[in-house]
């Protein structure tokens, strides 16, 4: 008992750390070249916010070939399903508290969160508590 209690602290920490790491330049706009990814991913995300969600035919602002190779002149973004940025567009509408990139990263975080907690339990199950901290510290940082 007291074993699986110091092994609960010890995620709750893995946690806590994981999510301060994470939420390093949390309200830094996206402008560097690293950032092209989440600006195409939040891009989607604007255009649900203005245009509606229609998670079947996803824009965004780039009109270029370069992704495909092809013309665009619509602006289509057909690579993975707009899941998350339709639900970041729900959230964005609902609570308009944060700015649309923040909340992107925000939900990022949370799911990266239960990724964590999901590899502890995966490692506890398949071999014992030890194996679960260390690939949800792995993780984590």
């Amino acid at each position: 008992m007291i074993r699986t209690y110091r092994y609960s602290l010890s995620l709750l920490l893995i946690l806590i750390l994981g999510l301060i790491v994470r939420l390093y330049q949390f309200t830094t706009p996206l402008a560097d070249w690293h950032s092209f990814r989440q600006a195409d991913t939040v891009s989607v995300a604007r255009e649900f916010v203005k245009h509606g969600l229609n998670l079947l035919v996803p824009k965004y602002h780039d009109l270029s070939n370069i992704q495909s190779r092809l013309d665009n002149p619509e602006g289509y973004r057909m690579v993975e399903f707009p899941l998350i940025s339709g639900l970041v567009a729900v959230i964005y509408k609902s609570l308009p508290i944060l700015e649309l990139h923040q909340w992107y990263r925000l939900v990022s975080i949370i799911f990266s969160l239960g990724v964590i907690v999901l590899l502890y339990q995966l490692g506890s199950k398949f071999d014992n508590q030890q194996v679960g901290l260390i690939a949800a510290a792995l993780f984590a940082f």
